[in-house]
């Protein structure tokens, strides 16, 4: 499933930049819902296969998974402050610093710690979504009642897109014990999840509401259970699998990743409904699929990495861009985003081959039986 994964943080890239003419991709947010599905059926796959039965097996998952997620999202963590302290024009939040300064004067050294310990530990870093930051008050909950100009929350961290990787950790924590649930339970829980997001709206603010439902971990955990509940409807697709209609589930969550936004004109709710459906379906066909592909999963390897550095990459080409293309903005253009996919590629790659194949090599030796990577 790598291409989807490389899809999907390609669809970020293009929301951060500017739309490829003739690339009618979903959008970014809509992305990281559809990947948040993927991760729940890979957590759902190694756990069963790998972790579940083995000794010291929730250690072995947990460190993993750190493993996984922080070297290089603290490589790139390390590049964002450096920048922020000798050439702030090239970070991704280049008024962090200032920011931190007032923020320390309206709410006090407690909260600039939780911010900074959220930053760098991720955990909680989702729900700065849900904050909005007044100079005279101080942090407060994002209402309808808050000033049009007042700050959202997670503009005062470093790195806002990694917000998904605080609901990832959350997710992770979770896993193993959900994973142990019967399919029957975990459609309760689905059900449930998506009883609230409907329902939210009437019962908080709306605007506090839509930040929920669109950040907050808790009600993300709808899609990392439709993962689990395709993986479990995966382990009966060997014997009823046949290419054609496997190839027909990939067909329609294609249809959908590219015409979402044809789909979402007629009907928005029925747009929603047919990519995240389509991408649970089809998740399962797409893993028999390309499992035994190495280009498959070597291109998959780079989207983690394309998705953590690609804002400093948006933010250099937005410093070179008037020097360069004096007579028009060019960042509106698909020569942008272009050169912002090409570039964020080539950073993926030396950090997915310096930090990333290093530690997934060590990741599969520590699980494998003979202690050696296959």
């Amino acid at each position: 499933m790598g291409t989807l994964r490389l899809l999907l943080a390609l669809a970020v890239v293009i929301s951060h930049t500017a739309p490829i003419a003739g690339f009618p991709l979903i959008s970014g947010g809509l992305a990281v819902k559809v990947f948040f599905i993927v991760s729940g059926f890979y957590m759902a796959l190694i756990l069963s296969e790998k972790y579940q039965t083995r000794p010291h097996g929730l250690w072995l998952f947990f460190s993993n998974r750190f493993l996984r997620i922080f070297p290089i999202f603290w490589l790139v963590l390390f590049l964002e402050i450096l920048l922020g302290l000798i050439a702030p024009q090239f970070a991704t939040n280049p008024s962090a610093a200032s920011l931190h300064q007032s923020l320390l004067h309206t709410s006090g050294p407690t909260v600039v710690a939780t911010l900074a310990l959220s930053e760098l530990t991720l955990f909680g870093s989702e729900w700065f979504s849900l904050l909005a930051w007044l100079p005279e008050q101080g942090l407060q909950w994002h209402t309808s009642t808050n000033p049009a100009d007042a700050l959202r929350g997670w503009q005062l961290t470093l790195m806002p897109h990694t917000w998904t990787l605080g609901c990832e950790i959350a997710f992770y924590l979770a896993a193993p014990w959900l994973n142990r649930l019967r399919s029957l339970w975990l459609i309760l829980i689905l059900v449930a999840n998506i009883a609230l997001i409907i329902s939210l709206p009437r019962l908080i603010d709306p605007r506090l509401a839509e930040a929920a439902i669109d950040y907050s971990a808790p009600l993300q955990f709808g899609f990392f259970i439709a993962g689990m509940l395709a993986w479990r409807s995966c382990q009966s697709w060997p014997k009823a699998f046949h290419a054609r209609s496997g190839l027909l589930l990939i067909g329609l969550l294609i249809t959908f990743l590219f015409g979402f936004n044809v789909f979402s004109q007629i009907t928005s709710s029925g747009a929603l409904l047919g990519l995240f459906t389509s991408a649970a379906v089809a998740i399962p066909a797409l893993f028999l699929t390309s499992r035994h592909l190495h280009w498959d999963r070597l291109i998959g390897d780079l989207s983690y990495p394309i998705y953590l550095c690609h804002p400093l990459v948006i933010r250099f080409l937005h410093e070179c861009g008037p020097s360069l293309f004096p007579d028009r903005d060019w960042t509106q253009s698909s020569a942008f985003t272009i050169s912002t996919i090409l570039l964020s590629c080539a950073l993926a790659w030396l950090l997915s081959q310096a930090v990333d194949r290093p530690l997934n090599r060590l990741r599969q030796r520590r699980v494998s039986p003979t202690g050696h990577a296959p």
